[in-house]
């Protein structure tokens, strides 16, 4: 599985496109991205295959590019370019045309844009907005076991997952709620695609501060691959 979703972005706009980049999109499940060479003008990721992908190889050779990656952190203008080998997709090169220094790091927000000839000029951007969690050390070290990347599914008596939109309503649960319950409570940060989260209405339970999304059990894993970058713990409470 590929851990960063700013490079699947990528490669889900440089598929979209001809005959074999359609049928190439559906390796994108059994791709890691295991190695990213970082030269000063750009980043070379190379993907180490599932052995599930076999049943996706192309019978001929394919080299994609015409995505423009723009972004508000870096002064930088981008393009990517994707390498196959043996019809199965090897290695991804991002590299800067306008002379800047390519970031040692995942870029948080972005613009994507398909530029190719007779593309059909997609554009995705991921404007993002943070929520907290509350979590006690279970769900933390589930968390943990998924590289810091998706909350763990419900149980069957939690039929709603419940965000929160600021540190200070997701201290008070963690405080008031997890530590008494569970011995200590965590308080966890992330970043979500904005777009996605207009979907959900803003409840709020109490006072000024308790506002919160309620996102239904089975749209979790939706929700989760709409994070972008790392769920951070930013407080720690514990039992006295």
């Amino acid at each position: 599985m590929i851990k960063s979703r700013y490079i699947t972005d990528i490669l889900e706009l440089l598929l979209d496109g001809d005959k074999d980049g359609l049928l190439a999109r559906q390796q994108i499940p059994f791709l890691c991205d295991s190695n990213y060479d970082y030269t000063g003008q750009g980043v070379f990721v190379r993907f180490e295959h599932d052995i599930r992908i076999e049943e996706y190889r192309l019978k001929n050779e394919f080299n994609l590019c015409g995505v423009k990656i723009q972004t508000e952190e870096y002064p930088i203008e981008a393009d990517a370019i994707l390498f196959s080998k043996d019809g199965l997709i090897d290695y991804l090169e991002i590299w800067c045309y306008n002379g800047e220094d390519y970031p040692k790091k995942d870029l948080m927000k972005y613009t994507l844009t398909q530029n190719w000839m007779n593309s059909p000029m997609k554009i995705f951007s991921n404007e993002t907005t943070f929520l907290y969690r509350p979590v006690n050390q279970a769900e933390l070290d589930l968390i943990k076991q998924s590289n810091w990347t998706k909350f763990p599914a419900r149980l069957p008596e939690q039929p709603i997952f419940y965000p929160v939109l600021n540190e200070a309503y997701a201290i008070q649960i963690a405080k008031e709620w997890n530590v008494p319950a569970y011995g200590a409570g965590f308080v966890t940060r992330f970043a979500v695609r904005t777009n996605y989260l207009r979907k959900y209405k803003v409840e709020n339970v109490g006072g000024e501060i308790h506002n919160e999304l309620w996102v239904p059990a089975e749209e979790l894993d939706e929700f989760n691959s709409n994070i972008v970058g790392l769920i951070e713990v930013i407080n720690e409470f514990r039992s006295k």
